[in-house]
């Protein structure tokens, strides 16, 4: 779910398969079933969080606060600033503040995917 809400865009049943499982033959199976416990941990709010068909899933939650995005939008926001060098605006030294007393730590510090590289590559 941390994928589909990060890159926030829809991504074929294959290519999402394929990311997890690489090495797996039953890959599209894999993903299946993860989707499918997926959907029953989200209970009835699943349609609002998950979209998916036949061929694509995506993250379906346009109102959902995903930190990760408020904060990469926040550095956006101060590089897109012109400043002195070495110099932050007011408003965009806030901005960095406010950013770093939301960080918590690492992306998915604990998790990882076994033989899933590209995967490991994007975390």
């Amino acid at each position: 779910m941390a994928y589909l809400a990060i890159t926030g865009k829809a991504h074929s049943r294959t290519s999402l398969a394929l990311l997890l499982w690489p090495e797996s033959a039953n890959a599209r199976t894999h993903l299946r079933g993860a989707l499918l416990l997926l959907r029953r941990a989200l209970g009835d709010d699943a349609p609002q969080w998950l979209a998916d068909d036949r061929e694509t899933v995506a993250f379906h939650g346009a109102d959902a606060f995903v930190d990760v995005l408020d904060f990469r939008a926040a550095l956006d926001q101060i590089r897109a600033h012109r400043h002195v060098e070495g110099q932050l605006c007011a408003a965009c030294r806030q901005a960095a503040e406010n950013a770093v007393a939301r960080y918590r730590g690492d992306l998915l510090a604990d998790f990882s995917l076994r033989d899933a590289p590209e995967f490991e590559a994007w975390l």
